[in-house]
């Protein structure tokens, strides 16, 4: 496991990554204005997504970027190993929900030695197995449920009803970046375990700490994090277009 210190290195990493990329190769994209899908307004976006390819525009190595994304990956692994001891039960599975946990828990299962299954987006209509959860999944095994972030904690319970439906066990949920607004109390309220491998608090501290951040930028993200959900764009803010 990193550590403290290794998980400021690894959350200054991603935010090196991509950030003199544009917004849709950004992997944590602070100062943008984002509407989310629950109507929650947020000054960045988190997207695991892009860590998994290289990128030769990137200032950042491709020596570098396979460092950054297999110590990510195996922050995962590691809380994986982590449940498999505190239970004393083997995980049969892991399963990324569409879109972004799916090929989150693809790659950490290729580096870690974990079973992948996944969800069908869209079933075709004369041919395959018209499937929407795909992979090997006998009764009763267990699974863990793994995406890039947690908000309301909506994702992690859909992801629970499709395994359950087709008769596995579903208790867990790792997720890479926890924005503590309230998903993890929500999964934990549906009875199931929760870790992360970074939290908003310590990445807003980390890039700080490094240069990343101005005193104003982080102060404004950590109010945001601890104040009531907002749904439109404040009229100041340490990004507001002039």
């Amino acid at each position: 496991m990193l550590g403290a210190r290794g998980l400021d290195e690894l959350a200054v990493e991603l935010y090196d990554r991509g950030k003199d990329l544009p917004p849709a190769a950004r992997i944590l994209d602070i100062g943008t204005s984002r509407i989310f899908k629950s109507g929650m307004w947020s000054p960045y976006l988190v997207n695991f997504r892009p860590v998994l390819s290289y990128d030769a525009r990137s200032e950042v190595s491709r020596e570098k970027q396979l460092e950054t994304r297999n110590s990510l990956l195996k922050e995962y692994g590691v809380r994986l190993q982590s449940l498999e001891a505190i239970s004393g039960e083997k995980i049969d599975h892991i399963f990324g929900p569409a879109e972004a946990g799916t090929p989150l828990a693809a790659a950490i299962g290729g580096l870690c030695g974990f079973s992948v299954l996944w969800e069908r987006v869209a079933n075709k209509e004369s041919f395959g197995s018209h499937q929407t959860l795909e992979g090997i999944l006998l009764p009763g095994q267990r699974v863990v449920v793994i995406d890039d972030v947690v908000t309301t904690g909506l994702t992690k319970r859909e992801g629970r009803e499709m395994i359950q439906a087709a008769n596995g066990i579903a208790d867990d949920v790792v997720v890479g970046f926890d924005r503590c607004q309230g998903g993890r109390e929500a999964v934990l309220d549906m009875g199931m375990t929760f870790s992360s491998v970074l939290n908003a608090y310590d990445v807003f501290a980390a890039l700080y700490d490094n240069d990343r951040l101005t005193a104003g930028e982080c102060d404004f993200l950590i109010e945001y994090t601890t104040s009531a959900p907002i749904f439109e764009e404040p009229a100041i803010h340490p990004w507001k277009a002039t």
